[in-house]
């Protein structure tokens, strides 16, 4: 967890406001010096309006006139975003470490609403524990916060360019639908 003698070690706008402030360390100061995975537990502690605000924020609306009334009630308490970013701390995680992903079971992430985001309609139903989901969602996230980047496109040509010339092995074992280049934020 966090600590901000550590960080004052090596920020100095943390030791600033250490020297100026009695300590009190700003929202917007802090998220600088914070792991993926505190910041991911610092938007499941945040209230569900304040979620939603950053959600949205970073692309992810819903729709819950789309979605079942269950799904509604869970989404209304808590952004499925939330899960999903925990989601996505675990596949950082793997990537920085250079973990097997191809085939590798993470973190389940529920897929009912979010499946309501424009983008998001081909993960899959129920919950999504492969990697095709993980990146489903990066790319939509980055479709907000990078406008025109070229994220999508790069992992499309180095799964055709590597992974598809591998034999005995299909994408699908990624949880990727046998259509994906054609759908949603990959067929562009």
């Amino acid at each position: 967890m966090f600590s901000s003698r550590r960080a004052a070690r090596r920020s100095t706008f943390i030791q600033h406001h250490m020297d100026h402030y009695d300590g009190v360390i700003p929202i917007w100061v802090l998220v600088d010096v914070l792991d993926f995975s505190d910041v991911s537990m610092l938007f499941e502690g945040m209230r569900a309006s304040d979620q939603y605000a950053v959600a949205e924020g970073l692309g992810v609306r819903l729709n819950l006139q789309q979605v079942t009334p269950t799904q509604r009630s869970k989404a209304l308490k808590n952004h499925p975003l939330a899960r999903w970013l925990e989601q996505l701390t675990v596949v950082r995680n793997i990537a920085a470490h250079h973990g097997r992903l191809w085939n590798r079971t993470i973190a389940p992430a529920p897929t009912g609403a979010m499946r309501s985001v424009k983008g998001l309609e081909r993960l899959p139903e129920g919950q999504s524990e492969d990697v095709f989901g993980a990146l489903t969602v990066i790319a939509k996230v980055l479709e907000a916060v990078s406008p025109g980047s070229t994220w999508a496109g790069k992992v499309s040509s180095l799964i055709d360019s590597t992974f598809e010339g591998i034999s005995e092995r299909s994408v699908v074992e990624m949880g990727f639908p046998t259509d994906w280049r054609g759908t949603g934020l990959w067929s562009e």
